[in-house]
């Protein structure tokens, strides 16, 4: 036990020599890093300095001269900035005083007024004051009513296809009276549903009617009145010629009726007509989020692909394209096909995409742009099949079409019980009712074949033209020439907005009565009648 502690006790001093070396071979290599870090130092400032001497003597005076150039342009926009915001001052002030003036003029002059007034004079006054007062009234009350006109939503029988929206006045009003007021309305609910995009609209009018039996009583019901489907393309189509037409396929059946109260009216606004595939997408996804879509959820959580991009499809026609690193200008965005531009408002979320999602090149933006069209078209499909199967139970792609869709709902939410033909004879009757080839109305052809008349495509002004010359000459036979001459420059001037086969038309006809003036002016001497008979 001894000599083997006398051993652990000799070998102490040699570890601690191999620390010491240990800790100088250490304390050595620091140092050395140390004085190498020192040098890199020394030698990139030297570099930097040896930069800055390198720069002449005309770059120096250049920087100086545009620092100069600053610091001036600095200081006469600061002196323009005052000087703008004296202006400012003076004109509030000298506003202030005018305001001032004109207060203690009116005071003077109700003063006066007051002095040099009769009684009757003040009597006359008061009441125009409250006429005014009452006019304003009234334009307050009028406008109110104006705003009580504002279309309501509603619950519609064929969800997902019709939106249906109701006015309901709380005064009586006339039929023209209404619509007048509802069409301005009507007009902003239409332009504000889905911009650019078609859209079938009808009205339903229900008025309380009273009708006089024969008895001599009076029945009161309340009756529809409905309008045939227009289509409108876009914002601002729904013109005053088709509201006219509305309004003439209302007070068409007002005939039978004595207008008692309009009480409200609906406005059908078709959904179920979607123009194209984008304009199909963008509408499904503008009632939902992108939690609500279930193919979209699965590979994304921002809201920004829940609604289709913008693709530059005639910019993108070389495969060198997809490497550049920053999206195209707007310009390059534009659609052939369509003939149209994006909107600004694409174009910055366009923007905001490829600044969210950290694309590199536009390789990226043309993956997540395929990406997002095909889900996002995989959520309206999904989207269709539910209301479809919520609203009427049946399962859209069991179908081809829309119309055999639509023909199911309706004998099913109809619950109709449709006979089915069940004798030969029966069959064979409808059978040969069938013909086939060209299926046309046939209307009367009816033209007139009285040759002073004229034929009908011939323009009214140019009738007019000829009547006029006619009475002309009538009046006064002297100096035809100068009528006649007149009378070419009239019709000049009226054929220049038509074509040359409607030219010919025109043309023929007046030939063809000229002739009536030649025989009722023939005492006139043959020079005249040369003018008249000759081509004009």
């Amino acid at each position: 036990m001894k000599g083997s502690n006398r051993g652990n006790s000799d070998s102490l001093p040699f570890l601690r020599r191999m620390y010491d070396v240990f800790l100088d071979s250490e304390r050595r290599s620091r140092k050395e890093l140390k004085e190498r870090e020192k040098e890199a130092r020394r030698k990139i400032h030297e570099e930097s300095r040896g930069w800055e001497k390198s720069i002449t003597k005309e770059e120096q005076n250049r920087r100086g001269r545009i620092r100069r150039e600053k610091a001036a342009e600095k200081k006469r926009a600061k002196e323009e900035q005052n000087q703008r915001g004296k202006i400012i001052r003076e004109r509030a002030a000298e506003k202030k005083r005018e305001k001032e003036k004109r207060k203690q003029a009116n005071q003077e002059k109700k003063r006066l007024r007051d002095l040099n007034e009769t009684v009757i004079q003040r009597e006359r006054r008061l009441r125009r004051n409250e006429y005014e007062r009452t006019r304003r009234r009234k334009k307050k009350e009028a406008e109110a009513r104006y705003l009580e006109l504002t279309p309501i939503q509603e619950n519609s029988a064929i969800r997902g296809m019709v939106e249906k929206y109701k006015i309901e006045p709380t005064t009586a009003f006339d039929v023209l009276t209404f619509l007048e007021l509802v069409r301005p309305r009507v007009r902003e609910l239409l332009d504000g549903l889905r911009g650019n995009m078609s859209r079938n609209i009808r009205l339903e009018l229900i008025c309380l009617m009273g009708k006089e039996l024969v008895d001599g009583k009076e029945e009161l019901k309340e009756v529809n009145f409905m309008t045939e489907n227009y289509k409108l393309h876009g914002v601002g189509t729904l013109t005053d010629e088709i509201w006219e037409q509305m309004k003439d396929k209302i007070l068409l059946e007002f005939s039978r009726y004595v207008l008692k109260r309009v009480q409200r009216l609906f406005i059908h606004v078709g959904k179920f007509i979607p123009t194209n595939e984008d304009r199909m997408k963008s509408e499904t996804v503008r009632r939902t989020s992108v939690h609500e879509l279930q193919c979209i959820s699965d590979r994304f959580v921002d809201d920004l692909v829940a609604k289709k991009g913008v693709y530059p499809y005639e910019y993108m026609d070389d495969h060198e394209k997809l490497d550049r690193s920053r999206l195209p200008p707007k310009r390059f965005f534009y659609n052939g096909l369509k003939m149209e531009d994006i909107t600004d408002e694409e174009y910055e979320r366009a923007k905001k995409v490829w600044k969210t999602f950290g694309m590199k090149s536009m390789l990226d933006y043309h993956n997540l742009y395929l990406v997002t069209d095909t889900l996002i078209l995989s959520d309206v499909i999904e989207n269709f099949r539910k209301e479809s199967r919520e609203t009427y139970g049946l399962g859209s792609p069991w179908y081809y079409t829309a119309p055999g869709l639509s023909w199911e709902a309706a004998l099913k939410k109809t619950m109709v019980k449709l006979e089915l033909i069940t004798s030969p004879r029966m069959y064979r009757f409808i059978e040969k009712g069938i013909r086939g080839g060209i299926s046309t109305s046939v209307m009367r052809y009816g033209t007139v074949d009285n040759k002073y008349v004229g034929i009908s495509e011939v323009p009214e002004g140019i009738i007019n033209l000829m009547r006029d010359l006619d009475s002309k000459i009538r009046k006064d036979p002297t100096d035809i020439r100068e009528k006649v001459l007149e009378f070419e420059n009239e019709v000049c001037k009226f054929l220049w907005d038509y074509n040359q086969e409607d030219d010919d038309k025109i043309m023929k006809y007046i030939e063809r009565n000229l002739t009536r003036w030649v025989t009722c002016l023939s005492d006139h001497g043959k020079e005249d009648d040369s003018i008249l008979t000759s081509k004009i």
